[in-house]
């Protein structure tokens, strides 16, 4: 037994690799808890913008929504009314998703970015269905179609 100046106490069996040394096993440890930890801080970071992304693409759309059936859609029609409306909605969401994504500090991978996007999109159809359901007094079949 000897001690290396690199990797601290080992026996003959580390110098070939096969075992762990003490000091390279709490490394490791501590190497697994950050990475857990950093995880959860990216876990964490998604969701509140996700959460974050959807308020402000809901806002938007229930204030659009609301200037396009009371001013638009009586004069050139619904479907004029929406196509309209829609290019501002794509702005809105799309400068949004830029500004939340490093407001909140979301990951650099599509994982995180996606997951993001996928937050914001369940509470928002969630958030549509009861508004629809519960303000509007639709059947969730009328809601559906």
């Amino acid at each position: 037994m000897g001690r290396s100046h690199r990797d601290g106490w080992h026996d003959a069996a580390a110098l070939d690799g096969t075992t762990t040394t003490p000091r390279n096993a709490r490394t490791e440890r501590h190497a697994n808890a950050s990475g857990r930890a950093k995880a959860a801080k990216l876990a964490r970071a998604t969701l509140a913008a996700g959460f974050a992304y959807f308020v402000v693409v809901f806002a938007a759309g229930f204030f659009l929504g609301t200037v396009r059936v009371l001013v638009l859609a009586p004069g050139p029609g619904v479907t004029l009314a929406t196509a309209i409306e829609l290019p501002f909605m794509l702005l809105i969401s799309w400068l949004a998703c830029a500004r939340l994504i490093r407001r909140f500090s979301v990951g650099p991978t599509w994982r995180q970015r996606v997951g993001m996007g996928a937050c914001a999109l369940a509470l928002l159809v969630g958030a549509e269905t009861l508004l629809g359901v519960i303000g509007f007094g639709r059947s969730l079949a009328e809601h559906m179609r």
